[in-house]
This record gives C-alpha cells, sequence and structure tokens, in this order.
C-alpha cells in the first residue's frame, strides 16, 4: 500500500476543531520572527490558526500538509507559504521522518519588539496572501534560503550578542526578498492540493508523488536535454536514489522511459503533423538527429519512422508505455 493510501484514513478523520497555536503566539509577542528546524515522525493532531503567515521547507522525507479544506503533498525542495489565518496541520508517515524548516513571521505587526523594523518585514506581498502557495525551488533558489534559514537560525542562538534582533529581521528580509523574486520569476507551481470536502474522501491517487512528477516534467520537455543529473537536481534527488526509486515504480530505467515518450510522442507527429520532416521530428521531441532518432524508432517498434508514418503501423506497439499512472 502507498504511503498517500495508508496516510489518508488519518488525515481524513482528523480534521477537527481548530485551535489556537498559543505558543507561537507568545513568542510573537516579544518578537515578530520565529524559526523552529523539526525532524518529525508524528505531530499532534490538532488543527490550528496563528498571527501571520508560515513558511514551510522542506528538506527530506514527505509530508502532507492538510490547509483549509485541502491537502497539499510536500517534497523535499519545495516551498510552502501558509497564510496563519487558515486552519492547518502536517500529518508525516509514521514510518519515515520529515525534517523542515518552518519560519513564522508576525503579519499583523503587533510584536512589542523592534516596532521601527516591522514596516520593512510588512511591506513583502507575500505576508498579505490569503490563500496557500507552493513552489519547487530551482537548485539554485533552494541553496539561497537554506543559506538564509541557516543564518537566521545561528543568530537566533545568540541572544547574548549585541544586535542579535537586528541580524534576526535583516536575514529575514534578505530570504522575503528571494522568495519574492522567485515567484516573480515563474518559480511557482499550480499547488499540489486536493480539495477534501467535509464528511467525503479522495482519491489518493490524484495526489502527485516525486516519481510523478518526474515523469509529467519529462513529458513537457521532451525537447530539452532531459539527463539523469538535471532530473535528479530538480527534484533534489541524488542520482543514485532517482535511478533506483525510478526504476522501482515503473519498472524501467529514467533512461529507457525517457527515449520512450519521445518514441510515443513522435508517433504522434508522424501521424498527424504532416508537414513536418523526420529531421523537424526528430529535434522536437529531444533527439540530437535524424539518425538517432531513426535508430531508437526502429529499436523499440521494429519498424522505422518513415514505414510508420506510410502504414500507421509499427511491429510491437503493445511494448510502448502508454502516458498513464503507470507508465
Amino acid at each position: 500500500m502507498s504511503m498517500p493510501e495508508r496516510m489518508m484514513p488519518e488525515i481524513m478523520n482528523g480534521r477537527g476543531s481548530t485551535v489556537a497555536n498559543a505558543y507561537l503566539e507568545r513568542r510573537f509577542d516579544t518578537f515578530p520572527v520565529h524559526l523552529q528546524l523539526d525532524t518529525l515522525r508524528s505531530h499532534s493532531r490538532s488543527m490550528h490558526t496563528q498571527r501571520g503567515i508560515e513558511i514551510n521547507l522542506s528538506l527530506e522525507g514527505d509530508a502532507y500538509y492538510v490547509v483549509g479544506t485541502r491537502v497539499y503533498r510536500q517534497m523535499p525542495g519545495q516551498l510552502m507559504l501558509v497564510p496563519g489565518h487558515l486552519p492547518h496541520q502536517i500529518y508525516v508517515d509514521p514510518s519515515c521522518s520529515y525534517r523542515r524548516a518552518a519560519l513564522c513571521i508576525d503579519g499583523e505587526g503587533r510584536s512589542r519588539a523592534m516596532p521601527q523594523w516591522l514596516p520593512l518585514l510588512l511591506q513583502f506581498p507575500r505576508l498579505s496572501v490569503s490563500g496557500c502557495s507552493q513552489m519547487t525551488l530551482p537548485p539554485e533558489k533552494m541553496h539561497a534560503i537554506q543559506a538564509s534559514l541557516t543564518s537566521i537560525y545561528d543568530e537566533m542562538n545568540r541572544q547574548h550578542e549585541a544586535g542579535w534582533q537586528q541580524m534576526v529581521v535583516s536575514h529575514a528580509i534578505q530570504l522575503l526578498v528571494l522568495i519574492e523574486r522567485s515567484f516573480q520569476a515563474g518559480s511557482e507551481s499550480a499547488p499540489v492540493g486536493i480539495t477534501a470536502p467535509a464528511g467525503q474522501g479522495f482519491d489518493p491517487a490524484a495526489i502527485l508523488d516525486p516519481i510523478e512528477a518526474c515523469c509529467q516534467y519529462i513529458h513537457g520537455h521532451l525537447k530539452e536535454d532531459l539527463t539523469l543529473q538535471k532530473i535528479a537536481d530538480r527534484f533534489h534527488f541524488s542520482p543514485e536514489h532517482l535511478t533506483r526509486r525510478f526504476k522501482r515504480n515503473k519498472g524501467i530505467s529514467l533512461y529507457q522511459y525517457v527515449l520512450r515518450q519521445r518514441v510515443l510522442e513522435s508517433k504522434r507527429m508522424l501521424l498527424h503533423e504532416p508537414g513536418m520532416t523526420m529531421t523537424d521530428i526528430a529535434y522536437a521531441v529531444g533527439f540530437g538527429s535524424s539518425q538517432q532518432f531513426s535508430r531508437v524508432f526502429k529499436s523499440v517498434l521494429r519498424t522505422s519512422p518513415s514505414d510508420f508514418r506510410r502504414t500507421g503501423h509499427d511491429g510491437q506497439d503493445k511494448s510502448i508505455p502508454c502516458r498513464t499512472n503507470k507508465a
């Protein structure tokens, strides 16, 4: 049974009354920024609200965030912004650990500490969003945001030193600028949220898992250079871990999967794009030359692209996986 299937009954049955996060309220009364680094295996099941906004960066493992009436899956390298006024809760599969950095900022400006600094924090649009935002960070953005969070953490452990509050706020401002630029650069993805109406369940398979995310990326970027290293970097896997997990999930290697998806797309073009030459199609689906295209096409389908275009039939059509959840 997959993790979504194991966790969904618990998630759906666990939604109940909402409480205020009293601990965070007390922290905000004395300082407008709070950072915690968590390694979680299980968690309190109370939905809660709080002042301001919560910025979650997933570092290791998977978790489910219930925000309002929606469920979001968070994977390593993903950033989620949760408005504090929305009831929310995190669920972690107890069979594995989940590591995250959670930065909470009092967007209401009620903290007694450093009132002169609060306007600088409150001017960022992301602190006033009404809904949940989620993005998959490119590696360079991930590293920059991690560095800012590390600087905040270091300063919050220097409370015996002069100026630590100013340093925390300055690093928080730097972090908010990085996040704002990431959204402006188009890094935001549609949040992988599944609406969960009260009293009703939903199909756990509809939640995107990391390998399905890789496959969707491959489908949309066939023309590009889809190397193992590039895909591993994008989804924050090591190449070795991605290789093992992809093979276990799909039954073929990532390299084979990419080739087969390119052949599938080329079949569609051969039948429905009569104005495209073999070279045009080869480049359009990511092959380096028409010769490579023809060689791979024939090795997979036991017929040449030109013969397939002429007859509409191949010699091994059933061996090509379709773009389904198991393809």
